[in-house]
């Protein structure tokens, strides 16, 4: 069982890095979404439709903050993969304790690490927004699937939420879209500007590395480029460091790892749509 876990894992983790290298060579931006199971399978299938925005299955269904309900109805939300947010409000909490905390010769020594903590803060916080709606749109999944007599004694006991932690292991959904694209959607208040919203339906064909290779066929792939040296810059990096560490590991991968290619493909096809 560990060869297998391994090899998914790691094949998931290189093709992931590499997929996204390659969104942010191609100087688009990258929107995420986090839902459950079955929605996950539906907007890969038909794409994202907003009028289902504040459904009895959506992330912030049974949300006591009436603002996040009068927000939803007819809009899709999706979190922002920027490098840095001002306005988000998690930002940079550690630095801040420093700084407030410790003297003041010491301030003047660790100043320099309020922008790699910022930057480091966000991304992970970014990644973790979509998390925390696939699993509370997982748990109302599954209350409304067993919402019959004969189940709502499980109710009582956070069966819903306790299944709904297998959200975690759905990968969060990344959107492709062109900076212009990304400027005519509406911000969400709620998260501070960190994410978005549209009203338009979105079609599958910018999800993952086919809305990559989509949104690229354009000659205004070569302005984007151009416009966003930083993000390209980032993207050779990804790139690079993947094909370097796949070299590698088809030189010194044990061949008991190496002998599970369906895991290793699992894990590859799951990375890339």
């Amino acid at each position: 069982m560990f060869p297998i876990a391994v090899a998914f894992s790691g094949s998931h983790l290189l093709f992931r890095t590499a997929e996204q290298g390659l969104a942010h060579l191609s100087g688009l931006v990258t929107l995420r979404h986090g839902a459950n199971p079955l929605s996950w399978l539906s907007i890969h299938t038909i794409g994202a439709i907003p009028r289902f925005g504040g459904c009895k299955i959506g992330g912030d269904s049974h949300n006591k903050n009436e603002k996040a309900h009068a927000q939803n109805p007819g809009r899709f939300y999706m979190a922002k993969d920027a490098d840095s947010f001002e306005n988000y409000t998690g930002r940079a909490k550690i630095i801040s304790f420093i700084l407030k905390n410790c003297p003041k010769a010491l301030k003047e020594r660790v100043q320099w690490l309020n922008e790699p903590i910022k930057y480091l803060d966000n991304r992970i916080a970014m990644r973790a927004v979509p998390k925390s709606y696939a699993k509370r749109s997982t748990a109302r999944l599954i209350e409304f699937i067993c919402f019959y007599p004969h189940c709502l004694k499980i109710m009582n006991y956070g069966i819903p939420d306790f299944f709904a932690l297998s959200a975690y292991l759905v990968p969060s959904i990344k959107f492709r879209f062109s900076q212009e694209k990304v400027d005519t959607m509406t911000p969400d208040k709620l998260l501070n500007e960190a994410g978005c919203s549209s009203t338009e339906w979105i079609s599958p064909l910018n999800i993952g590395l086919l809305g990559t290779v989509w949104n690229s066929l354009t000659y205004r792939t070569v302005v984007r480029m151009y416009d966003s040296p930083t993000r390209v810059f980032t993207g050779v990096a990804l790139v690079a460091i993947s094909a370097a560490t796949a070299y590698y590991a088809m030189l010194t991968m044990p061949a008991f790892i190496v002998a599970h290619q369906t895991a290793i493909l699992a894990g590859a096809i799951l990375a890339i749509i």
